[in-house]
């Protein structure tokens, strides 16, 4: 599996529209993207890694695909309407980075019928299970 990153960083000046990004935009990329797209994640920046700094990015956007070949073939189709669309909720040049999933991890997890958390189990094997390394069948 690939992701697609599509970082805002902030700087001084930047406008970044958090509601239209994640209301509109994200809608567009879901209705264009369709079945190819696997998962979608928005971020917002709130603060960088020493308390009382500024975040980094104002955003970041995370596209899941099962493949390089995949996400190329969506991008060559939508990919300049959905780069068209910037301008309308933000003033920051993107920086894209393409990666391959190597290891994601699930730690806790979510009742699927009541959405509450379960209560966290202390066996390393299970959150050793949780992981899926991509790179093994």
């Amino acid at each position: 599996m690939i992701t697609v990153s599509v970082m805002y960083p902030h700087r001084e000046g930047c406008t970044f529209d958090m509601d239209y990004y994640c209301k509109v935009h994200m809608g567009l990329v879901r209705e264009l993207l369709g079945g190819d797209l696997k998962a979608l994640q928005a971020e917002q920046g709130i603060r960088g890694s020493e308390p009382g700094s500024p975040e980094h990015y104002a955003a970041i956007g995370r596209l899941t695909f099962d493949s390089l070949d995949t996400f190329r073939a969506a991008f060559r189709i939508h990919g300049k309407a959905l780069m068209d669309d910037i301008v309308n909720f933000t003033n920051i040049e993107p920086i894209v980075q393409v990666g391959e999933i190597m290891l994601m991890c699930r730690p806790k997890i979510l009742c699927s019928n009541t959405k509450r958390r379960l209560a966290p189990i202390a066996s390393r094997r299970f959150v050793v299970r949780a992981c899926r390394r991509f790179d093994q069948a």
